[in-house]
C-alpha cells in the first residue's frame, strides 16, 4: 500500500524526534552549580614527577574548612590552597617576634576566612612544587569582593612573594605602606630577625668596601640591554655607579615594562654587595629590592 506525500513526511518528522530522544537519554546531564556559584574545573593535584595542569583564569566559588597557617588555607573538598602573591612568617621561626607576627597572620586569615565561601582565581602555573593551588582568594561582604592576601599586606602581616603575577605591583605598593608605617613584621624587632632591614646605607662610590653585606643604597636608575642571557642596568650617584644584574630566571618578575618606569629616576637598592671583575653589584631578584623615590632626572 502506497503512503500519500503528507503521510510519508509525518512518517520521517515522527522518526527524527524519536531519535533525538534516544540520544537525549543517552547522554548524561551535567550536574547544576550551586546559586550564584561559579562553575570551573580545579584540576587535582598532579602525580610526583609530572607537569602540573593549566587551570582556567576565572573564579570558583569553594568553602573554607580551615586554616592552616598566615598563607595557606584548606577547603572542606580537602584542596589546599596557597595564597598567590604573598609569604607570611613560618609559625615556627626561632625568633619569638617573629612568630608572633606569625601567629597574628594565621588568626587574621581566619576572621577572615573560616567556615565562609571564597572565590578563587588560579595563578599561572596554577599549583606548586608541593601541589597546592596558587590562587587569589576573595570573599564577598554586601556585594563587596575583597582580596585577602591584600588586607594581610596592608596590615604588614605578609610580604610579597618574588614571583609574577597579575596583582604584583599593586602587592609591592601595600607592603611598602606598611614598611614605611613599621606595621606587623614591619616593626623593628622582627624586621630585623627576618633580615629585611640593611646592614648599612653606604653612598655608590663607598659600595665597593661593603661587600658582602646586605646594604641600602640610593641613586639614579639607568637601564641596560636585556638579552637571553643577562640584562646589566645601574644607578649612578656622584660619578660612581653600582651594577644591578638581572638573569633571565628573574625576567618574569621584573619584566621591562616595569624597569623602564625607573628609568632616571632616583631609587633606593636593597641587596647583597657582590663583587665581580672588581666592579660592586647587587643581584634584582624581586621589585620589592627597588624603590623609586623621586621624579625623573
Amino acid at each position: 500500500m502506497r503512503l500519500r506525500r503528507g503521510s510519508r513526511v509525518g512518517a520521517i518528522a515522527v522518526g527524527v524526534l524519536a531519535l533525538l530522544v534516544v540520544i537525549r537519554r543517552a547522554v548524561p546531564r551535567a550536574p547544576r552549580s550551586p546559586a550564584g556559584a561559579t562553575s570551573v574545573a580545579v584540576q587535582p593535584a598532579p602525580a610526583p614527577g609530572t607537569a602540573p595542569a593549566r587551570s582556567p583564569a576565572s573564579a570558583a566559588s569553594r568553602e573554607v574548612d580551615r586554616v592552616v597557617d598566615g598563607d595557606t588555607i584548606l577547603l572542606t573538598d580537602g584542596e589546599r590552597v596557597r595564597l598567590l602573591g604573598i609569604n607570611t612568617p613560618e609559625l615556627h621561626h626561632e625568633d619569638a617576634s617573629v612568630r608572633a607576627v606569625a601567629l597574628d597572620a594565621t588568626r587574621a586569615l581566619a576572621d577572615l576566612v573560616n567556615g565562609a565561601h571564597v572565590e578563587l582565581i588560579p595563578g599561572d602555573p596554577p599549583r606548586d612544587r608541593y601541589g597546592r593551588l596558587l590562587a587569589y582568594v576573595e570573599t564577598t561582604t554586601n556585594g563587596e569582593r575583597d582580596d585577602v592576601g591584600a588586607t594581610l599586606l596592608e596590615r604588614g602581616l605578609a610580604t610579597t612573594y618574588p614571583t609574577a603575577h597579575p596583582r604584583a605591583v599593586a602587592y609591592m605598593t601595600l607592603a611598602r605602606a606598611a614598611r614605611d608605617a613599621q606595621l606587623g613584621l614591619w616593626a623593628p624587632e622582627p624586621r630585623l630577625a627576618m633580615g629585611l632591614v640593611p646592614a648599612s646605607s653606604p653612598s655608590v662610590r663607598e659600595a665597593r668596601a661593603h661587600v658582602g653585606e646586605s646594604c641600602r643604597i640610593e641613586g639614579t636608575w639607568r637601564s641596560g640591554r636585556r638579552t637571553p642571557t643577562v640584562q646589566v642596568a645601574r644607578i649612578e650617584d656622584g660619578g660612581a655607579s653600582l651594577n644591578l644584574v638581572i638573569f633571565p630566571t628573574r625576567y618574569d618578575e621584573l619584566p621591562l615594562e616595569m624597569v623602564s618606569t625607573w628609568e632616571g629616576r632616583r631609587v633606593a637598592v636593597e641587596g647583597r654587595v657582590e663583587s665581580y671583575r672588581d666592579a660592586p653589584q647587587i643581584k634584582l631578584e624581586d621589585p620589592f629590592q627597588v624603590e623609586p623615590l623621586g621624579a625623573k632626572r
